[in-house]
């Protein structure tokens, strides 16, 4: 399999944290909005089964993205810095915790 490794770890999507909101919508029809920081403009609106999961998924990727880069470019993935582990489980819990 082969894997591009980009000489460069620079990202080019709207900067986190990436926050949600419950929309105004029926609880058999649940609808969430992604927001970037304190804007009022929607990144994303998620709308299924598991919008709530999915949308605290989305949500957590600036994190996650940063996380994964800083093991990265460590040059090094173990062992992890303490603070790279604390980073990263901060992500997954924001990714994962309503």
């Amino acid at each position: 399999m082969n894997v591009h490794t980009p000489t460069t770890m620079e990202t080019t999507h709207t900067p986190g944290p990436w926050n949600i909101i419950k929309l105004a919508t029926p609880e058999y029809s649940p609808e969430y909005g992604i927001y970037a920081g304190d804007s009022q403009n929607d990144l994303a609106r998620v709308i299924n089964d598991n919008s709530a999961a999915n949308a605290l998924l989305i949500s957590a990727a600036p994190e996650l993205l940063a996380t994964l880069i800083e093991c990265v470019e460590s040059g090094r993935l173990s062992p992890l810095t303490p603070n790279t582990v604390k980073s990263a489980l901060s992500a997954i819990n924001k990714a994962t915790q309503p």
